[in-house]
């Protein structure tokens, strides 16, 4: 994926207000309603934020996911 869709977003954000994010399954709750081709990058990119420790937002989402992509080339 180039960018991470809104619909996407909507999906990580909504399990992390869930759960919180203490590991990068937290993201994924609601993973059975991610397109099967998209799931295995969303977690990865989980993987990355949470080891990363910055800040994941409405406003920065596109921007995190860019420095994802960028640094996993």
């Amino acid at each position: 994926m180039k960018t991470l869709s809104k619909r996407n977003y909507m999906l990580i954000s909504m399990s992390m207000k869930t759960l919180g994010f203490n590991s990068p399954s937290d993201g994924m709750m609601y993973e059975e309603q991610m397109y099967c081709s998209e799931a295995n990058e969303i977690w990865k990119f989980l993987e990355w934020l949470h080891k990363s420790g910055k800040p994941f937002g409405p406003i920065n989402y596109q921007q995190r996911w860019k420095e994802f992509k960028r640094e996993i080339k």
